[in-house]
């Protein structure tokens, strides 16, 4: 029986193993292009005063209604054109964090990687990510030690409530 040169399996390995990296690179990079462009529209809508006519649940309930329209039209856009066009995992978890959290609901970090739309390893890594920059906490269920629940941190779900105020309609 012959045996194999170990260099030529890992020059039979390396494309593949190089495709693989440049896909982590790729998302990391793109992840970190969305928490840089949240701290800056976070910032902006810091600086925007809050409605003063309307009450902290009212507040939270136009946010989620304007949300709400925004994960609708994310979600007509990857009906009608190839999602590998628009994949974004990150805003749609930011996306689906806020408006569960604003309904008292939990996100387990399977339900999460499913709702993303994206592979599952695709959908972890970009959890870790999130995890990593404090956009959002990974909770233990205290019933179930199997399971773990998502969350964003207080102060990203108070921008999003805001956002999701300020968010014009149109």
């Amino acid at each position: 029986m012959a045996h194999e040169d170990p260099s030529s399996v890992k020059r039979h390995q390396s494309p593949v193993n190089r495709s693989k990296k440049a896909l982590i690179a790729d998302l990391k990079q793109k992840i970190s292009h969305i928490s840089k462009t949240l701290v800056e529209v976070f910032e902006e809508i810091d600086s925007i005063d809050e409605p003063s006519n309307i009450t902290a649940a009212e507040q939270t309930a136009l946010a989620v209604t304007r949300l709400r329209k925004i994960v609708a039209i994310r979600k007509r856009r990857n009906h009608a054109f190839p999602e590998h066009h628009f994949a974004d995992p990150a805003w749609d978890m930011i996306l689906d964090l806020t408006i569960a959290m604003a309904e008292n609901r939990r996100i387990s970090v399977s339900s999460l990687s499913l709702a993303a739309n994206v592979p599952t390893t695709t959908a972890l890594r970009c959890i870790n990510q999130l995890k990593d920059e404090g956009l959002i906490v990974i909770v233990p269920d205290p019933k179930d030690g199997r399971r773990r629940y998502t969350q964003l941190s207080e102060a990203i779900y108070e921008r999003m409530i805001k956002f999701g105020t300020v968010a014009s309609e149109k």
